[in-house]
């Protein structure tokens, strides 16, 4: 099993015993946790070749997309398009790049992270809230296209734990910090960030977790989680208890203190800021 899922299900559980009668939640970053912005970006770009029988992009590789992704207009001319047909492109790109099928395909290299916050969202009084950038639709439409990616794992969507900010596209610190406040001004408390960006981390964030009681899990942790081999009888199981998925090994000291360890260099983190 994964480390980063190991230290999550020991953090949940100790929350829990802190918390019993607290609404817990797990603030999710959806672009590269739940999809591949970069698969999603060539999709829809490769959909305007197959639709026009042209090959602008038929070898460009996800190796050549940028990181982080740049406006759709400077990304077609870092891709040398012709400037005559990129107004094209542009167009045909934002009308399509959330299109169902690309969405699934971009889910696709990801979908054992569903399975993890499927296994937290089973546990008694925890929540998993949702945060995208997405400023060309809203909650509903948002929640319909998360609830048909989480059917194989059985992810449901609270519309209530989902946190969409035009105001902060392009601009993921300011959004994570928007949506933490968010979810916390409605009652939930906060017991693990999960980010798919940055090994960095926010440190604006860790400022906010005075209690030092928020783990934050960052790209090497998704990436992790990614090889994760969920049972299926265990999403199966009305009574399924995460804690129950632990090795015995971190039921330890040696694991306790590995647990500690990371929420300590939150603090660290939160103190050098």
């Amino acid at each position: 099993m994964s480390s980063a899922l190991e230290l999550l299900i020991m953090h949940h559980e100790n929350m829990r015993v802190l918390y019993p009668d607290d609404e817990l939640m797990v603030l999710c970053e959806c672009e590269n946790t739940l999809y591949d912005r970069r698969v999603l970006t060539l999709h829809a770009l490769r959909s305007f070749d197959r639709a026009h029988d042209t090959a602008f992009f038929s070898r460009v590789g996800l190796e050549q997309l940028p990181v982080p992704l740049p406006d759709i207009e400077a990304l077609l001319g870092r891709l040398s398009v012709p400037y005559g047909i990129s107004n094209t492109i542009a167009e045909w790109y934002r009308h399509h790049l959330w299109d169902m099928d690309g969405v699934r395909h971009a889910h696709r290299p990801l979908a054992n992270v569903l399975k993890v916050l499927t296994c937290l969202q089973m546990q008694d009084r925890t929540h998993i809230g949702l945060c995208d950038g997405r400023n060309h639709t809203n909650e509903e439409t948002f929640a319909d296209m998360v609830t048909e990616l989480g059917r194989s794992s059985g992810l449901s969507v609270d519309r209530d734990a989902v946190f969409l900010d035009d105001a902060c596209a392009g601009q993921r610190p300011h959004r994570m910090l928007r949506a933490w406040h968010h979810f916390r001004d409605r009652g939930y408390r906060l017991i693990a960030v999960i980010d798919g960006r940055t090994d960095t981390g926010h440190p604006q964030m860790v400022n906010l977790d005075t209690t030092v009681e928020v783990l934050f899990l960052q790209s090497r942790a998704v990436r992790e989680m990614r090889h994760i081999d969920v049972a299926p009888q265990a999403l199966a199981e009305p009574n399924f208890m995460l804690w129950d998925m632990l090795n015995a090994r971190w039921r330890t000291q040696a694991g306790l203190e590995t647990y500690n360890r990371s929420l300590y260099a939150n603090a660290v983190q939160a103190a050098a800021s």
